[in-house]
């Protein structure tokens, strides 16, 4: 193998690797002979081909739907499979009979209705629309039912 060659396959491994050799590694590909230089690169293309058959994949947080009605009447149902305090305060996580998990809204009136409900309550939530506040805004109102058997 002439120098010329040596060199060639010394730059293909390098590209390869996408990553600079460092003088040690150069003193080693000297050293070698003509096929463990040939399987070295050989073996470089193959991690280079893995690599391109990987790729990263960001991982998005698995958020809930958050149930946001937008005419009078509009309804969720389902039981309550968590009661929690967010950054807006008290919230409901509820599993509909669908099987999909549903957060409420971190709204103050709907929040005041809430505190009256455990986990495991099956509830009903429906819209009721907007109302004035004391301080003249508007807010979303809500009534809040909860399940309960008839006694025979």
């Amino acid at each position: 193998m002439n120098e010329e060659e040596r060199k060639r396959l010394r730059a293909q491994a390098a590209k390869s690797q996408n990553d600079f050799l460092d003088e040690q590694a150069l003193d080693d590909l000297d050293e070698l002979e003509e096929d463990e230089l040939e399987e070295e690169v050989e073996e470089v293309k193959a991690q280079t081909t893995e690599k391109k058959r990987s790729t990263w994949e960001e991982v998005e947080p698995e958020l809930p739907s958050i149930w946001m009605p937008k005419e009078l009447g509009d309804t969720l149902v389902g039981s309550i499979t968590a009661l929690d305090e967010g950054e807006y305060g008290l919230f409901a996580m509820i599993m509909t009979k669908t099987g999909e998990e549903i957060q409420t809204p971190a709204h103050k009136y709907l929040q005041s209705r809430l505190k009256n409900c455990v986990e495991g309550d099956l509830i009903k939530i429906v819209y009721k629309g907007e109302v004035k506040t004391f301080g003249k805004r508007t807010a979303m109102d809500y009534a809040v039912y909860k399940y309960k058997p008839l006694e025979v």
